[in-house]
């Protein structure tokens, strides 16, 4: 149990980081570029649903 919450500490902290970090020197996207993403991002979550279906009925 030890294990598991200094797992999820670790993983608390990291995710703040990241996120302060990013905040901190990320530049703001051009339109453009951020439907770019949206259309990737898109494509990644039907894929992962696809395969996460295939897994489940093989």
């Amino acid at each position: 149990m030890g294990n598991l919450l200094l797992i999820l500490i670790v993983l608390a902290a990291a995710l703040f980081l990241v996120v302060k970090l990013t905040e901190r020197f990320s530049k703001p996207l051009e339109p453009e570029e951020s439907q770019r993403l949206s259309k990737v991002i898109l494509f990644l979550i039907a894929a992962t649903m696809l395969a996460s279906a295939v897994k489940f009925l093989l």
